[in-house]
């Protein structure tokens, strides 16, 4: 249960805006300052991105520091419980029996939500302390369940961006109920059904790590910052060819031609391999399955931060090769290293 907060907080999507943010302030940067523009505008552009990444940083410091503390909260209540109630606990938690983020153990409700507030985030929580489930009053969207806890007990809030039916509200108090009437005094679990349960429960993760699309993401930002150093390189051998007369044709050849095929190459060749690898991995993920919610939205997150990439390469890809005409440089090069 804490290695699973530990992963949820290191894969908050908090980083991917970070990522973002940065990547994109750097590209603005060193574009406008390739352009013939003045110090003043270049020195706007770099404080803008500055600020940007700046804020974006604090918040991703201010949500880790409280994602520790609340995980250091839930290690401290489990060191208070014996050895079998934690063991129990565990492999409760590892049959993944959830709605959403709430996962339903055979003792505790357990909250696995990374979430800044003294009434929200990570929980565990005994089944003799609940009242009900309830969606929050006063609230204009169906999107914030709380917990009502026995009186003397602050209530916990669990956020659900995808908004909770009254349905899934009694699915979830009536589960609650049949596993308090059904709760047993916790018993050792033998040393082989723990070993299966180990590697069922990390095949179970690997996939779920897969089906939330963050190889997409990672692929997808690696290209973003690939077409942004093609650039650069482009310029960089541009600069280089027009600096220094005393150059021998094939090393101006070269300089011109293989910065811009790579260009090319990222621009159209990795716009392709994005677009080609996320259809193939949602063709067959679009729909939500039970129990599946964070996954489900995570996908198309992937999907879209794919979709953007790509339209962003090809926007400042067209600009780019339209302003300093990149074709006729790679001609150029081409022509230079072969002696054609």
């Amino acid at each position: 249960m804490v290695k699973a907060a530990y992963r949820k907080l290191l894969l908050n999507k908090i980083w991917l805006s970070l990522v973002v943010i940065l990547l994109t302030g750097l590209f603005l940067y060193r574009y406008v300052a390739s352009m013939d523009v003045s110090e003043e505008t270049i020195d706007m552009v770099f404080w803008i991105s500055a600020g940007a990444a700046g804020l974006t940083i604090l918040l991703v410091i201010y949500q880790m520091i409280w994602g520790l503390v609340q995980i250091r909260k839930l290690q401290r209540d489990l060191d208070r419980l014996p050895v079998f109630a934690r063991e129990r606990l565990e492999h409760d938690f590892q049959t993944g029996d959830q709605i959403g983020d709430l996962y339903f153990t055979s003792s505790h409700l357990f909250v696995l939500q990374v979430r800044p507030g003294s009434r929200q985030g990570i929980a565990c929580i005994p089944y003799e302390e609940i009242q009900e489930v309830r969606i929050r009053p006063n609230m204009q969207a169906n999107t914030m369940l709380e917990i009502r806890r026995t009186s003397g007990q602050p209530s916990h809030d669990v956020f659900e961006a995808a908004g909770v039916d009254a349905g899934t509200i009694a699915k979830i108090n009536d589960k609650i109920l049949a596993l308090r009437e059904q709760m047993d005094s916790p018993r050792p679990v033998p040393e082989e059904q723990k070993k299966a349960e180990d590697r069922r429960r990390r095949a179970v993760e690997r996939g779920k790590v897969w089906d939330t699309g963050i190889f997409h993401i990672v692929l997808a930002g690696g290209m973003l910052m690939l077409f942004c150093y093609s650039i650069v390189l482009a310029e960089n051998g541009w600069s280089q060819v027009t600096d220094y007369a005393d150059l021998s044709p094939e090393k101006m050849g070269s300089l011109l031609f293989w910065p811009n095929l790579l260009f090319y190459l990222v621009l159209y060749g990795g716009s392709l391999l994005l677009l080609v690898s996320i259809f193939l991995f949602m063709r067959k993920r679009l729909g939500k399955k039970e129990g599946e919610t964070v996954e489900w939205k995570s996908r198309w997150r992937a999907a879209v931060f794919t979709v953007i990439v790509v339209l962003f390469m090809f926007f400042v890809g067209m600009v780019y090769s339209a302003d300093v005409d990149s074709w006729a440089k790679l001609k150029l090069g081409f022509y230079l290293m072969t002696g054609l």
